[in-house]
């Protein structure tokens, strides 16, 4: 059931500061969908879409004719931004991924309930126009993955690999991002309390299988998919005309709006900031048995920040301890292989990622002309080398990988060949490069920091 209305002219003039004000309100409501993914029937339909090539440049003129008329009016909707009231209900979207298409092994994904829902605030500003920031709250309840076998009469229930989770994320999209720079142009905050995942041998197994044989399967007939895509010549005048009706908007002087691009250095395209209390991962050599090895995380996150010259990307956990439970510690208890032995409140290892542009203020003076940071630290770690511990541990993973003729390795390599060959037919440069600097240019650059590393060598006595 969906639902929309819309008010014209409801945000104009004085009512533009009035936040209870939309241009318009969307409400959706979907019940119970069940979806089959096999990659096998997904790139047959790309083969026969692929066919019909005149359609498709009819398609990629009618886009370019439409987008030519937007930016006609591009100015007015950076001034004033269309605002949007959404009520979305998803009910328990089922995803179902079989092992292969004549395999009756599949891991069904229940999405539980996903709620969209937001509304507008006003920010403060010494501007005539006042900034507007769309507000969005998404929900997930009752998320979980579990692996079941396909059967016109099911005799037994599924497995439970994730128990039920409830995910929330808040989105705010800064409407105004054309002109107010103060906030990002959408900042992104997750928050999850704990992860309990469990897997067996038979579990990794599949897992590994929908990897290699679902994702697989249809790779032959992706040659037919890797065309040089034949433009005519309505579409190639009707992209020169965009280009010359974008260039001709542009305005003059620095302060002003330029299609909606930021022009602030400092500014920020996206603030993504997510984070998980708790992780379990329990090892069982059967389903429904007692777990072999726990792998338990604490503060598992991530932070990304993109800018206009440059993104950095944080990930830290606080706390990591893995046990075996077929042998007893020092302590009496289950054997502890890995250990956070450090109790201070730093992170036990935290990895960051800069990526600066070339071209950019700052890449001499701040970046000192590098391109790429990695730089790792880790406070204090522990790790028992248990001889017999080990060989449990290797021997279930060895009863979890597939055995097949082809490996998951080989598998990988030629999906990436195919990509790469795709890639390097379908793609071409229009920017030139500029010619290097005189200076020296520092394409990657490594460091980490160990403050302690104990390692306890030792067998069953």
């Amino acid at each position: 059931n969906f639902n929309l209305t819309l008010y014209p002219e409801a945000t104009q003039g004085k009512s533009y500061k009035d936040v209870s004000k939309v241009d318009g309100k969307a409400s959706l409501r979907v019940g119970c969908m069940k979806i089959v993914f096999l990659n096998k029937f997904l790139v047959s339909l790309l083969r026969f879409l692929n066919n019909f090539q005149a359609a498709k440049e009819r398609l990629s003129a009618a886009t370019a004719q439409a987008a030519h008329r937007a930016a006609t009016s591009v100015k007015d909707l950076a001034e004033r931004s269309f605002r949007l009231l959404m009520d979305i209900h998803l009910k328990a979207p089922v995803i179902v991924i079989p092992q292969s298409s004549v395999s009756n092994n599949a891991l069904v994904a229940d999405l539980g309930l996903i709620k969209i829902q937001n509304q507008f605030r006003l920010i403060s500003s010494d501007q005539e126009l006042a900034p507007v920031v769309d507000c969005m709250t998404i929900s997930l309840t009752e998320f979980k993955l579990s692996r079941t076998v396909l059967s016109s009469t099911p005799s037994q229930s599924d497995i439970q690999l994730l128990y039920p989770i409830n995910l929330s994320l808040a989105v705010n999209r800064n409407l105004a991002a054309s002109w107010y720079h103060q906030i990002p142009v959408l900042e992104v905050k997750g928050h999850l309390n704990s992860m309990d995942v469990c897997l067996s041998q038979e579990d990794l197994n599949v897992l590994f299988s929908v990897l290699v044989e679902n994702l697989g399967e249809g790779g032959e007939s992706t040659a037919d998919l890797e065309q040089v895509p034949v433009q005519s010549e309505t579409v190639k005048s009707t992209r020169d005309n965009l280009q010359a009706s974008v260039t001709s908007l542009k305005p003059s002087n620095e302060s002003s709006l330029d299609l909606g691009v930021v022009k602030s250095s400092a500014a920020l395209n996206l603030l993504l900031n997510f984070e998980i209390k708790k992780v379990i991962v329990q090892l069982m050599r059967q389903a429904r048995g007692s777990p072999l090895h726990v792998v338990q995380i604490s503060q598992l996150g991530a932070e990304t920040r993109v800018g206009i010259h440059e993104m950095t990307a944080t990930v830290y956990l606080q706390k990591i301890s893995m046990t075996c439970n077929d042998f007893k510690g020092s302590a009496g208890g289950p054997l502890l292989l890995v250990n956070s032995s450090d109790d201070t409140k730093e992170h036990l290892l935290k990895m960051e990622y800069v990526k600066a542009d070339r071209n950019g203020p700052g890449f001499k003076t701040i970046h000192n002309n590098t391109v790429q940071r990695l730089s790792a630290s880790m406070t204090s770690l522990d790790l028992t080398l248990h001889t017999q511990a080990l060989l449990s541990l290797m021997n279930f993973m060895s009863g979890a990988i597939p055995s097949g003729e082809t490996s998951v390795a080989e598998k990988t390599k030629e999906l990436k060949s195919s990509l790469g060959r795709r890639k390097s037919i379908s793609t071409k440069p229009d920017i030139a490069v500029p010619a290097a600097k005189e200076e020296d240019i520092i394409d990657m650059k490594l460091s980490a920091t160990l403050n302690a590393f104990n390692v306890f060598i030792c067998d069953e006595s």
